[in-house]
């Protein structure tokens, strides 16, 4: 069967975990994340989740992801700037080297902070 433009869900590609009332976080369950059908309602259910749970705090987990493609990585970049206009943080955790690279070509380490764990946050806040 294949899926129609934004049948896609937000939480059948990221786990949504709440750490407080304020901190979101978003764990990939899947390896390859390739959202570009499906980026519009993917984009908006996030933005209706930030605005709606008033999130300061988000941490994208791609610690078992293997690749991601351009339309991600420019979610990152949309949710980074929502969370920076309302004086928020956005973080990542990326171990994969091709994922690595690929951020870092398109500079996304310059606006969202890599971290290790969820607990290296929690420690700083």
């Amino acid at each position: 069967m294949q899926t129609e433009p934004d049948d896609i869900k937000l939480n059948d590609i990221l786990e949504i975990n709440f750490i407080s009332d304020d901190f979101l976080v978003l764990k990939a369950k899947v390896s390859v994340i390739s959202i570009f059908e499906n980026a519009r309602g993917i984009k908006q259910q996030l933005s209706n989740l930030l605005s709606k749970k008033n999130i300061k705090y988000l941490l994208f987990d791609f610690e078992k992801v293997v690749y991601i493609d351009s339309t991600t990585a420019g979610l990152i970049f949309s949710v980074n700037h929502e969370l920076k206009r309302n004086k928020g943080q956005c973080f990542i955790i990326v171990k994969e080297q091709q994922v690595v690279g690929i951020l870092s070509i398109l500079n996304i380490f310059n606006l969202v902070t890599r971290v290790d764990s969820v607990s290296e946050i929690i420690l700083d806040r």
